[in-house]
């Protein structure tokens, strides 16, 4: 019998699924690193996002994939009397956040739940469907669910969130994700005169702001070729990005490659000079970190755990308007080759440093500690 601490982890989506956002990526990273020391139980949905089946010979044997329908039903019939902690990513999911939170909350008040927000608490994403979401908090803060809770920052910022949107007297434990290593050796493309190439890189929601990037490169005299990769959320709105794509001059060259698996990221990143990603906002971002991992810098907003990337010579951070993306763009041809490959080195640098301290076991020992 293992005396490991036992957490019962759930989320809508794990591994093999990819299309459905970082979260994902973060919890099979965590899975990986917490394994040999405590004894995870996972429960998710046997789809992908868009109700995409899972490829069945890459499912983990140990993970729980079911029909979220019957989730109830799994709840009622796994052994729940050495379960330590329970562990909830996200807010607004029906069935993998309120249903077990109540659960728990009613029929077991004295496992220890630890909620992870996962970005959802900022104020840019509440800004999005923000009447639907601030009735959704107010309904399970008025039933007292999110009172005597564990919650899991990611950052200083993600910390300030969980205190704005959730009391100031909350506990809140700090612990950053766990993102792959960054390359060890660096391979710089050529810096091809008066053409710079840019990927973009994320489920396509408007939180992401594709659409931005989209109306910032309509005004650019810049010869750009721009691809741009990741899962489509939101059909209404990749639609009317479509038409933005429709109206750029030719000196733009557009292409959508559809969505990409995590093995293949950092290989397809090396093919640009920068990532773009101006979103309205993100509490790690796994792109832009493997953005930074193979040595290229990035163009983001100010609303991620990045700042300060041009004191760094790392990168970009912009408000979200055209101009500063076309200012930031612009910058970013005219950069030499040998200030593009000091750029290159630095961002690559900002990765590892993070890396380094992101690495620490110690912050998920206090986050799952046991009195």
């Amino acid at each position: 019998m293992s005396n490991r601490p036992t957490i019962l982890i759930l989320y809508d989506y794990f591994y093999p699924a990819y299309k459905a956002g970082g979260v994902t990526q973060s919890l099979y990273n965590l899975y990986n690193a917490l394994q040999n020391k405590y004894a995870l139980t996972i429960i998710c949905s046997n789809k992908d996002l868009n109700n995409e089946a899972l490829i069945e010979e890459k499912k983990i044997a140990q993970v729980n994939y079911i029909n979220k329908f019957k989730l109830i039903k799994l709840l009622f019939q796994i052994d729940k009397k050495n379960i330590d902690f329970v562990y909830l990513n996200g807010i607004f999911s029906p069935f993998f956040f309120f249903i077990p939170l109540l659960f728990f909350k009613i029929a077991y008040p004295k496992i220890t739940i630890v909620i992870a927000p996962r970005g959802m608490l900022q104020s840019g994403a509440l800004a999005i469907r923000s009447r639907k979401k601030n009735c959704y908090l107010g309904v399970i803060k008025s039933l007292g669910l999110l009172q005597n809770n564990v919650w899991h920052a990611t950052d200083e910022q993600e910390y300030q969130d969980i205190k704005n949107q959730i009391g100031p007297n909350s506990k809140i434990s700090i612990a950053p994700n766990i993102p792959k290593t960054p390359i060890a050796t660096l391979q710089i493309i050529e810096k091809e005169h008066q053409v710079v190439k840019l990927v973009f890189l994320s489920l396509i929601t408007e939180k992401k702001n594709l659409h931005l990037i989209l109306e910032s490169l309509k005004v650019s005299n810049q010869e750009v070729i721009f691809d741009i990769y990741g899962p489509i959320k939101d059909f209404a709105y990749w639609d009317s990005c479509k038409k933005l794509m429709n109206e750029l001059p030719s000196n733009i060259k557009v292409t959508y490659k559809g969505a990409i698996e995590p093995p293949f990221v950092q290989e397809t990143l090396q093919k640009y000079h920068a990532l773009i990603l101006p979103s309205k906002g993100e509490n790690f971002g796994h792109a832009i970190y493997e953005a930074l991992s193979v040595g290229r810098p990035i163009i983001i907003s100010h609303f991620t755990p990045w700042n300060n990337l041009k004191e760094a010579n790392a990168g970009w951070n912009v408000n979200l308007n055209t101009v500063e993306i076309n200012d930031a763009i612009n910058e970013l041809q005219n950069l030499s080759e040998i200030d593009y490959e000091n750029y290159c080195q630095q961002a690559n640098q900002l990765a590892k440093e993070y890396f380094v301290n992101s690495s620490n076991m110690d912050n998920y020992n206090r986050l799952f500690q046991t009195d």
